[in-house]
């Protein structure tokens, strides 16, 4: 009997939206209802803008990146504190 995977079908709908994504976008939190954005042509590209939110507005808040397909499909990346090196962590 083959193996079978347990991933979940959205998980792996997501997965690839991120392999096909023709840029990304990056939004902070920068005050209630209120956000900064960024776009990137690459993952690359968009954690140097996120460091660049963050840096700027100095307030705690994870940026969030999204893979974004060429017909504007979007997929939030949940591991982009990690991709950033925890700079972005919480100020307590």
């Amino acid at each position: 009997m083959p193996a079978r995977s347990t991933r979940d079908p959205v998980d792996n709908e997501a997965a690839r939206l991120v392999a096909r994504a023709v840029g990304f976008h990056v939004a902070l939190s920068v005050g209630p209802g209120t956000y900064d954005y960024a776009d990137a042509p690459s993952l690359r590209a968009a954690a140097v803008e996120a460091s660049r939110l963050v840096s700027r507005y100095r307030n705690g808040r994870d940026p969030m990146i999204y893979a974004v397909d060429a017909s504007g499909d979007m997929v939030l990346l949940t591991s982009a504190a990690r991709l950033l090196g925890g700079a972005c962590g919480s100020q307590d």
